[in-house]
């Protein structure tokens, strides 16, 4: 049997304070495929080209989950963790994938796909993305995360698959946001 203990230290403000404050754990599994062949629109602000135009706004592309989320303290840190997100295009319109959060409209962070479209050499690009960030706490108010994805596709947006299977029997995992509060 293992047990984890956090100690716990003053602050400045004379608070004690576990350094992991809170998690929360969100799963969803609206967006997923199953082999359904069905597409969706991760269209992004128009950029320049198959360059993103600027930071993704807080209601662009494919919506994956929303949860709401208030820290207790507002000098904490607030780490974001999502599973591993299969996104795959049906065709060859962009070059780009990123995955993001917002707290209402303030962006939280980003990752983008780490697969360069020279690799590719022209074909269906296909990517497995995941959130991981640290972001400084907004203050204690409760604000709804949603978590999102877009790609510099701004011709034909409704081309990719998430979480697509290659056959309907295939087990399909759902994907989950890990949202967790730490003392600084």
């Amino acid at each position: 049997m293992s047990i984890v203990q956090f100690n716990r230290w003053k602050w400045s403000d004379g608070t004690n304070r576990n350094h992991i404050v809170q998690t929360v754990n969100v799963t969803a599994s609206t967006v997923a495929s199953y082999h359904d062949n069905t597409v969706y629109n991760l269209a992004a602000t128009p950029g320049t080209g198959q360059q993103f135009g600027s930071n993704p706004t807080s209601t662009e592309g494919l919506q994956l989950l929303t949860t709401t989320f208030q820290p207790k303290f507002a000098d904490s840190w607030i780490l974001l963790q999502s599973t591993n997100i299969d996104v795959s295009e049906s065709v060859n319109n962009s070059d780009d994938v990123r995955i993001f959060a917002h707290a209402s409209t303030t962006l939280l962070g980003m990752n983008m796909a780490s697969i360069p479209y020279e690799n590719m050499g022209g074909s269906l690009n296909a990517y497995n993305m995941t959130l991981m960030i640290v972001a400084n706490s907004w203050g204690t108010d409760s604000r709804t995360i949603r978590l999102g994805m877009s790609s510099t596709n701004n011709t034909s947006p409704a081309n990719y698959y998430v979480n697509n299977r290659y056959q309907s029997g295939d087990a399909v995992a759902p994907y989950s946001l890990t949202i967790t509060e730490i003392a600084k």
